[in-house]
């Protein structure tokens, strides 16, 4: 409806959350998901005819960095604007893609969506018995003892496994802080739940990890109940695409 009373501007989550910029088959880049998502929030908070933004997700995750920039920028864009955020959930909201709807003050998920995978996760090949079997060595020489954590050529220490779980933890913790301070939830009750596994949208929305399961009828409610208003409209903002894309 053009005419409606409030607007909201579409922000695509699609794909693995990255800070690295797109590259095409000519080796030609394009801005990265976390610079897509710093324009279109720059134009939300300039924009008087923006009135809120709308989360539209559809990712199995990624990096847990540019996650949790993600889910801080939305944050602040609230904190610093009064605009609401309201996320759609598509047909996978996991791991990071769920990190990043954290940043939204009401959460819809299509019936058909697998959500959660709350969890940190760093893996790598150990390739010490398969050297050994070949007579191989991968000869590594470094600055320090542990500067080749995950080196495929040597034995995971326990040592070494302490650093990493270290890592992981902390990382896990960030997470968990994201969903007790999006949801509103215990942190005990947030761990207890945050075990990596995934959930469906219904079995997400009894535990209160979303607010509804719907479809765009009940999208565009929860937006008019959001902004107060009888009638609303998503927007996009497009810049021109490059030569190269046109071709």
């Amino acid at each position: 409806d053009k005419q409606a009373e409030a607007s909201f501007l579409r922000v695509p989550i699609v794909g693995v959350i990255s800070a690295e910029p797109d590259e095409n088959v000519f080796g030609l880049r394009r801005a990265s998901l976390l610079d897509t998502v710093d324009e279109l929030l720059t134009h939300a908070g300039e924009s008087p005819a923006i009135d809120g933004l709308l989360l539209d997700i559809d990712s199995p995750g990624g990096a847990v960095d540019p996650s949790d920039v993600i889910f801080q920028r939305l944050r602040r864009f609230t904190a610093d604007t009064g605009k609401p955020v309201v996320a759609r959930m598509n047909g996978l909201a996991a791991s990071g893609g769920y990190y990043v709807a954290m940043g939204a003050s009401r959460i819809l998920a299509h019936p058909s969506c697998l959500t959660g995978s709350i969890g940190v996760i760093i893996q790598s090949w150990n390739a010490t018995g398969l050297f050994d079997k070949l007579g191989l060595e991968l000869f590594t020489l470094t600055s320090g003892p542990n500067k080749d954590l995950l080196n495929p050529g040597r034995p995971v220490s326990k040592e070494r496994q302490a650093i990493i779980q270290g890592i992981v933890d902390d990382a896990y913790g960030a997470f968990v802080a994201a969903v007790v301070a999006g949801r509103g939830l215990d942190s005990t009750r947030v761990r207890a739940l945050a075990a990596g596994r995934i959930y469906t949208a219904r079995q997400a929305k009894a535990l209160g990890l979303i607010d509804a399961v719907g479809y765009e009828e009940e999208l565009l409610d929860m937006l008019r109940d959001v902004s107060d208003s009888e009638s609303v409209r998503v927007v996009e903002h497009r810049t021109r695409a490059p030569l190269w894309d046109r071709l």
